[in-house]
């Protein structure tokens, strides 16, 4: 269950012309501890790349869901084998990975834990793909019990190229434009105009979180990568966050 603290806190990789309070106000939207606002004008901004690949036979689908046990998990990549312990099969190995700033997904999905990873992929031709994963840890796959003893939780969820989280993600993300002033540059693509996230958990007050920030939320942490438009039309890939369990 989410609890009832959110707070904000500062990137480092950010040069933010807000201050980073503490608690947010009732409303979630509104100035945070000394009167900043609960969004952020970046002078530079982050990246974040969503993989999932099949590393045996067979090509990866563009869209799927399956149940698997953690076998690894190394910085930005979980590694599953989606071969049943009760089964008589060789591994079935998925290696899905969030390359971003400061990633470090060991303190999130636990070890030989069971779970159930949902993922999308959605080409945009030329401009690249647009990426939806979701991990939840399960209480049971195939009858037979986590052996962890957990129940089924979130554990991370992250989007590249368009904001709203996979259904069945236990909140919801919106973009909202920030009164950010545009940079001075004329050329075609140059940045336009900073977003910020509006994320919603149950029983908690919306939460409207800047480009470069990091939210928490009770039980959630939420990041936002990158929310902006450029001049350009082709703007798939400058839409990434990640929401984790909080550590």
């Amino acid at each position: 269950m989410l609890g009832p603290m959110l707070r904000l806190v500062c990137l480092a990789p950010f040069v933010l012309v807000v201050a980073c309070g503490g608690a947010v106000s009732p409303e979630g939207v509104g100035p945070a501890d000394g009167g900043a606002e609960s969004s952020a004008c970046p002078t530079s901004h982050g990246s974040l790349a969503i993989d999932v690949r099949y590393l045996r036979e067979g090509t990866t689908p563009a869209k799927g869901s399956i149940e698997a046990m953690v076998k690894a998990v190394s910085g930005d990549v979980v590694e599953l084998d989606a071969c049943h312990p009760a089964a008589d099969c060789v591994p079935m190995l998925i290696r899905v990975s969030l390359v971003g700033p400061g990633m470090n997904l060991g303190p999130i999905v636990p070890v030989t834990g069971f779970v159930r990873l949902e993922w999308e992929r959605s080409p945009t031709g030329w401009a690249g793909d647009t990426w939806r994963v979701v991990m939840r840890s399960i209480a049971s796959w195939g009858g037979m019990a986590n052996p962890l003893k957990t129940g089924d939780e979130f554990l991370f969820a992250a989007n590249t190229g368009r904001p709203d989280p996979l259904p069945g993600t236990p909140f919801t993300v919106t973009k909202a434009a920030v009164d950010c002033p545009a940079p001075a540059e004329t050329s075609t693509c140059a940045w336009a105009k900073a977003y910020a996230y509006e994320v919603t958990t149950p029983g908690l007050p919306m939460m409207r979180v800047g480009m470069g920030q990091r939210a928490l939320m009770g039980s959630l942490t939420f990041e936002n990568v990158q929310a902006w438009d450029s001049k350009c039309t082709d703007d798939y890939w400058h839409w990434s966050w990640v929401a984790t369990r909080a550590r």
